[in-house]
């Protein structure tokens, strides 16, 4: 499910220093009991953030709240960042199967990060031959 900014259940989305972007998604291989209507217990979501910093600061907030709760099952999760992406997994899950969804995130993020720095390169380079081609003779 997108969220959006009226169905976020956190009142988050697009708020100073939130998450400017945010998906949940429902893993087949967990027992969807009554009890779970959906969001990270019965899945997952991905958070995307404007930078890193603020990622990682959410996974510290989240991971503070669990300890608050005296790490209930149900406020445990796995949080895993890559760039200005957190992505937050079920604690119903395995540790294995969360993994899987870690090696998932860096895989894409590095594939991205690669034709990124690829397309910056490409940009540089075009400027580059455009400068030259500028400069009088």
């Amino acid at each position: 499910m997108v969220v959006t900014a009226e169905n976020d259940p956190n009142k988050l989305l697009g708020t100073p220093n939130a998450y400017t972007s945010k998906t949940e998604f429902i893993d087949t291989r967990l027992d969807q009991g009554v009890d779970v209507v959906g969001g990270v217990p019965a899945g997952g979501s991905v958070e995307v953030f404007a930078d890193k910093s603020k990622a990682e600061a959410r996974r510290d907030y989240l991971r503070g709240a669990a300890v608050a709760e005296s790490a209930t099952a149900a406020a445990a999760e796995y949080a895993y960042v890559s760039g200005p992406i957190l992505l937050r997994v079920s604690h119903n899950l395995t540790p294995f199967q969360a993994a899987e969804y870690q090696a998932a995130l860096d895989k894409i993020t590095g594939v991205l990060g690669a034709l990124v720095e690829r397309h910056n390169r490409d940009k540089d380079d075009d400027d580059d031959g455009l400068a030259s081609a500028l400069v009088p003779a």
